[in-house]
């Protein structure tokens, strides 16, 4: 979260088009790599039967972040040059959510994850898995697929 308040500051000091397009796309791929951590966390206490549900429900962070950010632009004056405002607003709240992220413990299933031990996975047993999955459950992923 640190690090995407930074690209969120630095995008402000873009001087060019090629840079501000440098600089969010490494947005792009910190971002990708934060949500799928957070849903995972936020997913590991939710009743396994309900996690379909919920993590449908946590998508629409992404359409909820978009009314903020109009909001926010609005806010402080909806003009065409406030939009480095809006930037300054979405570091401090990336900086924000990053220092409260550090005061929460760690899940109960992650301190039991630590203390089974890590399990190193190979790639060729990653693939043996999902080949076995594919065979089982191809419906759903063609379903999952057409969904998306």
């Amino acid at each position: 979260m640190m690090i995407l308040g930074l690209l969120q500051i630095a995008t402000i000091y873009a001087k060019t088009f090629g840079q501000f397009l440098a600089v969010r796309s490494l947005f792009g791929l910190f971002m990708g790599g934060v949500y799928g951590s957070a849903i995972a966390m936020a997913l590991e206490n939710c009743p396994v039967d309900a996690r379909g549900l919920m993590s449908g429900i946590l998508q629409q962070g992404y359409s909820i972040g978009y009314v903020l950010a109009a909001c926010a632009n609005l806010g402080v004056g909806g003009k065409t040059d406030s939009w480095k405002t809006v930037f300054w607003i979405g570091a401090g709240l990336s900086f924000a959510a990053g220092i409260l992220r550090i005061f929460f413990p760690e899940s109960k299933q992650f301190i039991e994850a630590k203390k089974a031990g890590h399990k190193h996975v190979t790639a060729s047993a990653f693939w043996l898995e999902t080949k076995t999955m594919m065979a089982k459950e191809w419906k759903m992923v063609v379903y999952c697929i057409l969904l998306m």
